[in-house]
């Protein structure tokens, strides 16, 4: 069963969370071997440079629309790693 996170759909606060190169190693590996249901094909219109961004865009669109921000409005983000720095 899923824990309680899960079922009010927090999945990134859940109990049994399992992230690679956070709480498992090779995050900064050169080659990482995965489970094939944990693979995101990248589309045929998406260079692998700009496939590689798009988690951090995800993050920040969906900082945006939590907050939300509307337009004309000014806001700052903080924090240290590709997103905010």
């Amino acid at each position: 069963g899923a824990c309680a996170a899960c079922r009010e759909g927090k999945t990134n606060c859940c109990e049994n969370v399992s992230l690679y190169g956070v709480h498992q190693d090779g995050g900064f590996s050169e080659y990482l071997a995965v489970r094939e249901q944990n693979l995101v094909e990248l589309s045929d219109n998406l260079t692998d440079s700009a496939g590689a961004l798009v988690e951090c865009f995800a993050i920040s669109a969906h900082a945006v629309r939590r907050a939300d921000v509307k337009p004309q409005q000014n806001i700052v983000v903080v924090g240290a790693g590709p997103i905010a720095s």
